[in-house]
C-alpha cells in the first residue's frame, strides 16, 4: 500500500512540476515590452551643451567608509554588514537625490557617471 501512495505522489509531483512549465512558458511567451526602438529613443536624448553636473560626493564618501579594496584577490567588495543607521541614511538620501535629476538633460559624459552610480549605489 505504501508503495501505492508514493508512486501516486510523484506522478503527481510530476504533473504538478508539467503544468507549471507549461504555464511559465505560456506567461512569458505573452509579456509585452516596449519596441526597442522606442525605448532606445527615449533613453538616447541628452543636452551635448549641457553643463549641469550631478553631486556624487555623498556616494564617494559612503565608498571611502565601507569599500574594501585591498583584498588578497584585488576584488573590492563593499561591507554590507558594517554599514550604520547613518551610512544607510546617506545612501537613501543620496538615491532620492539622484531620482530627482532628469538624466536626459546631461551630457553624455555627466550621463554616463548618473547611470553607473545609480546601478551601484
Amino acid at each position: 500500500m505504501m508503495k501505492k501512495v508514493i508512486k501516486m505522489a510523484r506522478s503527481a509531483s510530476k504533473a504538478g512540476l508539467l503544468v507549471m512549465s507549461i504555464a511559465l512558458l505560456v506567461s512569458v511567451s505573452m509579456v509585452k515590452a516596449a519596441p526597442f526602438g522606442e525605448l532606445q529613443s527615449f533613453w538616447d536624448d541628452r543636452e551635448n551643451d549641457s553643463t549641469m553636473t550631478v553631486d556624487h560626493s555623498v556616494w564617494q564618501s559612503i565608498l571611502d567608509e565601507y569599500l574594501d579594496d585591498e583584498t588578497e584577490d584585488g576584488v573590492n567588495r563593499f561591507n554590507y554588514d558594517g554599514i550604520t543607521e547613518e551610512g544607510r541614511n546617506q545612501l537613501s538620501s543620496y538615491l532620492e537625490y539622484l531620482q530627482s535629476v532628469e538624466p536626459r538633460q546631461l551630457n553624455s559624459n555627466e550621463q554616463m557617471a548618473y547611470w553607473i552610480n545609480l546601478y551601484n549605489a
